[in-house]
């Protein structure tokens, strides 16, 4: 990896993650109102049918989005969320290059790994060596300060 870059600590990811989720949280609410919107203007159905309809759907709408929104965002020409954006960091793979799609997808895949049994694989970010979580150990990726040309 370059000299530039150091690994970002538990601290700096948790408040990028919970940028992300209020970010992932908008859209998932705009979308849903689009939805709706789109449903009573073209089939003129009525707000509270649609919602009945889409209501077995939505959590399909949720995930699709928040994993778009992690593997478009990380394997682009930032490499990082907004989250990651605002707080500066990027994510890597071990010769501190951009991540392909396909290892954004099971970076994203392995996070629920991280999740399980009480977010340990999240915790492992404060006390591994390349403070690396669960999920990135599984996909060979970091999470660096970005360097200052960054954003």
């Amino acid at each position: 990896m370059s000299a530039f870059t150091e690994h970002a600590g538990f601290r700096k990811r948790f408040f990028a993650f919970l940028i992300d989720k209020f970010v992932i949280t908008l859209l998932t609410i705009l979308v849903g109102i689009g939805i709706i919107v789109f449903h009573v203007v073209i089939h003129e159905m009525n707000p509270q049918e649609v919602q009945d309809q889409l209501s077995g759907y939505f959590i399909y709408i949720i995930y699709g989005l928040t994993a778009g929104y992690y593997v478009v965002m990380e394997s682009s020409s930032k490499q990082a969320t907004i989250g990651k954006m605002v707080m500066k960091l990027t994510v890597t793979d071990y010769n501190g290059q951009r991540i392909s799609v396909g290892r954004a997808l099971l970076r994203h895949m392995a996070s629920y790994l991280s999740m399980l049994i009480a977010c340990v694989g999240y915790f492992m970010i404060g006390f591994t060596q390349n403070r690396q979580g669960l999920h990135d150990m599984l996909v060979s990726t970091f999470v660096v300060d970005a360097p200052p040309e960054a954003f």
